[in-house]
C-alpha cells in the first residue's frame, strides 16, 4: 500500500501524523459496516461496467493482460471469471477481516517515508514567504535550509500514534443511499409544475432531427461515406426544448452498452469578468471568476459538501463535474451507466435549484477552501512546464490579462461570495443551457418523463425570452445571444518577439515553441450558407496542413538530424470572438523539445524548412498528402465509433458559427459532414502549398519563446538531487 499528500508549506509534519493516525484508528476500531458495504458496491460497479462492456474492449489492454501473464506470470483469467470470483467473494468479506489486514501495516518495521520539498532560498520566494508565515502562525521558527524532518523525526512521529488515544470516527448522521433522493424531495417547493400550466406536454415538442447525408454508427461496422441521396431520411437524433427553455439533444447509439456521456453548454465565461482595476491602472481578470469552480466543489454543490456527495456515488458508474469556464463559454461534461443516468440527472437537478452559500460555510471550511487554492498555485510555479506556457502566453498575448493566472495576493483576499455568485450566476437560467446526451440511452417512454422531471422542472431565476423555441425559422435569437459575448481582443505582437525563459529543473531539457498569428480569409455572415461554407472549407484545409506540416518536420528534425525528442505542429482558434462577420484569428505554433544546447540550430533548421516549403525548393508532395489524407481517414473513424466525439462534436456544431446561420442543427452538422467530406476528396499538395502560403507568408511575424535549464545541473542527474529537490527520510 502506498499513501501520497501534497501538504502546504510548513505543514509536512502535522500531515505525516494525520495519515499515521487514520491507519492506526483503522487498525483498532475498524470501519463502519455502511463504509464497508460502499467499498464492496464500489468494486462490483468496476467489475460490472468490465463485464457489460467485455466485448468492446480495446486490443490493446487485452494485449497487455497477456504480455504480463508470459513476462510476470500474472494470471489473465479474462474479464467473465474476474467479475464471477468478485461477485461471490466481495459480498463474504466482513468488517473485522479487513480490519486484519490492516494490522498488517506496522510503522515499526517494512514502512518507507520519501519527502521532497523546494529548499527555502531567493530562488523560491513565494515558497520561502509562505513557509516563513506558517512558521509565524504556529510560533515556530523556519529552518534556514529546508522545512524537512530528519530520519529520526519521522520514525518518532510514526511511532508516537500507537499511543495516542484516538476517538472512533462518527458514524453517517443519515442514510447515505437515500440521501440524494431525499435532498430532491426538499427542493420540491422550488420546481416548476408538471407541464408548467400552459405549456404543451413534453411528448409535443419532441423533433426528430434529420441530417442529410450523415450516416448512423453502428458497432463492428465501418465508416462508409457517401453523397446524400435526395429524398431519403437520415434521422440524427432526437431534439427536445423543455418547458422552461433547456434544449436538449439526444442520440442513441449501441456503440458501448455501459456508457451515456452528456456534455452541457451556455454563452457566457471568462471575457464577462475582465475589467479595470488592474495593477498600475490596467485591466484584470477576476480571481473569483478563475477560481468559481474549485470553490464551489470545495464548499460543495448540489446541497451537499464535497465528502457527502461522494459518499453518495460509491458504487454508482456516475462521473459529474461541476460547470467550467473558458473563453466565450461555460460548460459541464458528465457521463453515467445507463442504470445510473436518474442519479446523474438527479445531481443536474440539484445543482441548479441548491445554489452555492459561502455565508454558511464556517471559517474553518472556507479556510480549507483557501489553503487548498495556495496549494494549487505554488504547485503551477513550481512546474517547470507549466512556467514555460504562461511565459509562451504572455509573449504571443501581449500580457492580455486573460491568460494571467491569479495571484498568491489575490487568493489571499479571495471574496468567496462573489465567487459563489459567479458560479451560480451560471446555472441560474437553464433556458440558456443545451445538454446533448449520447450513448445508450433509455427507451423514450423511460427517458422523456426522467428529462421533464429532473430537467424540465428547473425555473428560470431571472425574466428573458426562451432564446431556443423548438421549430423557430428565425435565427435572430441565436445571432443575438452570440453578439453579446464580450470579445477578448487579443493581438498577436507585431514585430518578431525572441525570448529565452530560463528555469530551475532536475532534468536539464529544452523546450522551444515557435509561434505564428493566423487570421482566416473567409468569414461567416449573417444569413449567408455560402460564406459558412467557405470557412468551414478553410478551416478544414488548414488542419490538413498542420497535419502535413508536422509530419515533414518530424522528417526533418528527428529522422534526419536526430536532434529533437519530439516535433509538434498546432492551430488555435479558441480566442477568436464568435460574432458573425469577424474574422477568425489564432496562432499557429510548432513546438519541440531537444538538447538545450541546440535550439538555436532547430530553430534556425525550422524556419529553413519552411521557407523552402514556401519556395518549391521542398514542397509538399502527393505522397504527403495521400498520406495526411489518410491518416485522417483512420483517426476520423476511430473517433466517429465513440460516444464522447459524437456529444462533443454535435454540442460543438450548436455553438459554430454555421448553426447561427442555418439555424437547424441537422443542417449545421450535414453542412459541416459534407464540407469535412468534400475537403478531404480534392485536397492536394497543390492546396497544402497554397495554404501554407497564406497562413505563413514569406516575412510574417513570428514569436520564438525557448526554455533551458537555469544554474549548473549535477552531473548526478535526477537521482543526486537531494540538495536542489529535497531530502528522503525513512523511518522503521
Amino acid at each position: 500500500m502506498s499513501i501520497s499528500l501534497s501538504p502546504l508549506p510548513g505543514r509536512m509534519r502535522p500531515a505525516l501524523k494525520t495519515v499515521a493516525e487514520e491507519i492506526e484508528r483503522v487498525k483498532r476500531m475498524g470501519f463502519h459496516e455502511a463504509e464497508v458495504r460502499r467499498a464492496k458496491r464500489s468494486i462490483l460497479a468496476e467489475y460490472e461496467e468490465q463485464y457489460i462492456e467485455r466485448d468492446q474492449r480495446p486490443s490493446e489492454s487485452i494485449a497487455e493482460e497477456y504480455v504480463s501473464l508470459f513476462l510476470d506470470g500474472v494470471p489473465a483469467p479474462g474479464i467473465e471469471e474476474q467479475a464471477r470470483v468478485a461477485a461471490t467473494l466481495l459480498p463474504r468479506i466482513s468488517m473485522e477481516e479487513v480490519m486484519q489486514v490492516a494490522k498488517e501495516y506496522d510503522f515499526s518495521r517494512n514502512v518507507v517515508v520519501k519527502i521532497a520539498t523546494p529548499p527555502l532560498s531567493a530562488w523560491n520566494p513565494l515558497y520561502t514567504c509562505w513557509s516563513i508565515m506558517q512558521s509565524a502562525w504556529h510560533l515556530t521558527l523556519p529552518r534556514p535550509r529546508m522545512d524537512l524532518p530528519d530520519s529520526k523525526e519521522v520514525a518518532d512521529l510514526l511511532k508516537s500514534v500507537e499511543q495516542q488515544h484516538l476517538e472512533p470516527w462518527p458514524e453517517d448522521e443519515d442514510d447515505v443511499d437515500t440521501r440524494l433522493r431525499r435532498k430532491f424531495e426538499e427542493v420540491a417547493e422550488r420546481r416548476l409544475p408538471p407541464g408548467g400550466g400552459a405549456a404543451p406536454s413534453l411528448a409535443q415538442v419532441v423533433r426528430v432531427v434529420d441530417s442529410p447525408g450523415v450516416p448512423q454508427p453502428k458497432r463492428g461496422t465501418a465508416l462508409e461515406v457517401k453523397p446524400a441521396v435526395a429524398g431519403e431520411a437520415y434521422p440524427m437524433g432526437e431534439e427536445v426544448v423543455l418547458q422552461n427553455g433547456m434544449r436538449i439533444f439526444l442520440k442513441s447509439t449501441d456503440l458501448f452498452d455501459a456508457e451515456v456521456i452528456v456534455r452541457a453548454r451556455r454563452w457566457g465565461g471568462l471575457s464577462e469578468h475582465i475589467s479595470a482595476g488592474g495593477m498600475l491602472g490596467g485591466s484584470a481578470l477576476s480571481c473569483e471568476a478563475q477560481t468559481c469552480s474549485m470553490v464551489a466543489m470545495m464548499l460543495g454543490i448540489c446541497g451537499l459538501s464535497m465528502e457527502s456527495l461522494q459518499e453518495c456515488l460509491d458504487g454508482r458508474r456516475v462521473q459529474p463535474s461541476p460547470p467550467g469556464m473558458d473563453a466565450y463559454t461555460t460548460g459541464l461534461d458528465c457521463s453515467a451507466s445507463p442504470t445510473d443516468l436518474e442519479v446523474l440527472l438527479t445531481l443536474m437537478h440539484l445543482l441548479f435549484l441548491c445554489p452555492v452559500e459561502a455565508q454558511a460555510k464556517s471559517s474553518s471550511r472556507l479556510s480549507l477552501v483557501k489553503l487548498g487554492l495556495l496549494a494549487w498555485r505554488l504547485g503551477e510555479n513550481r512546474d517547470p512546464q507549466a512556467q514555460f506556457g504562461r511565459r509562451v502566453q504572455k509573449c504571443i498575448t501581449q500580457d492580455h490579462p486573460y491568460t494571467r493566472l491569479p495571484s498568491l495576493w489575490s487568493i489571499l483576499r479571495l471574496n468567496f461570495s462573489k465567487a459563489g455568485e459567479i458560479f451560480n450566476e451560471s446555472v441560474r437560467n437553464p433556458r440558456d443551457w443545451t445538454f446533448v446526451l449520447v450513448g445508450k440511452l433509455p427507451a423514450k417512454d423511460v427517458l422523456l418523463p426522467m428529462l421533464e422531471t429532473y430537467l424540465g422542472s428547473i425555473p428560470n431565476r431571472s425574466e428573458g425570452p426562451n432564446a431556443y423555441a423548438l421549430g423557430s425559422s428565425d435565427v435572430q435569437r441565436e445571432i443575438a445571444v452570440r453578439q453579446a459575448v464580450k470579445p477578448l481582443e487579443i493581438k498577436f505582437p507585431p514585430k518578431i518577439v525572441r525570448e529565452e525563459v530560463h528555469l530551475k529543473m532536475v532534468d536539464p531539457k529544452g523546450s522551444t515553441l515557435v509561434v505564428f498569428p493566423l487570421q482566416l480569409s473567409a468569414v461567416t455572415q449573417a444569413g449567408s450558407v455560402e460564406s459558412a461554407e467557405a470557412e468551414l472549407r478553410e478551416i478544414f484545409r488548414l488542419r490538413l496542413l498542420v497535419r502535413m506540416l508536422e509530419t515533414r518536420l518530424i522528417e526533418v528534425l528527428r529522422f534526419k538530424r536526430g536532434q529533437v525528442y519530439s516535433v509538434s505542429v498546432a492551430d488555435d482558434l479558441s480566442h477568436a470572438p464568435p460574432h458573425l462577420g469577424c474574422r477568425r484569428s489564432g496562432t499557429v505554433s510548432i513546438g519541440f523539445e531537444c538538447d538545450p544546447a541546440e535550439a538555436d540550430e532547430l530553430i534556425e533548421a525550422t524556419t529553413t524548412e519552411l521557407s523552402r516549403l514556401r519556395s518549391g525548393e521542398a514542397a509538399f508532395t502527393a505522397e504527403n498528402a495521400s498520406a495526411a489524407l489518410e491518416q485522417e481517414r483512420r483517426e476520423f473513424e476511430e473517433m466517429f465509433h465513440k460516444n464522447d466525439w459524437w456529444a462533443g462534436t454535435i454540442l460543438d456544431m450548436y455553438f459554430s458559427r454555421c448553426h447561427a446561420v442555418t439555424g437547424d442543427i441537422g443542417a449545421s452538422v450535414a453542412l459541416w459532414w459534407r464540407i469535412r467530406a468534400d475537403v478531404a476528396g480534392t485536397f492536394d499538395s497543390t492546396q497544402a502549398s497554397a495554404t501554407l502560403r497564406e497562413v505563413l507568408p514569406e516575412g510574417a511575424t513570428s514569436a520564438v519563446v525557448t526554455m533551458r535549464p537555469k544554474g549548473k545541473v549535477p552531473q548526478g542527474g535526477a537521482e543526486d538531487q537531494g540538495d536542489e529537490e529535497g531530502e528522503e527520510g525513512g523511518g522503521g
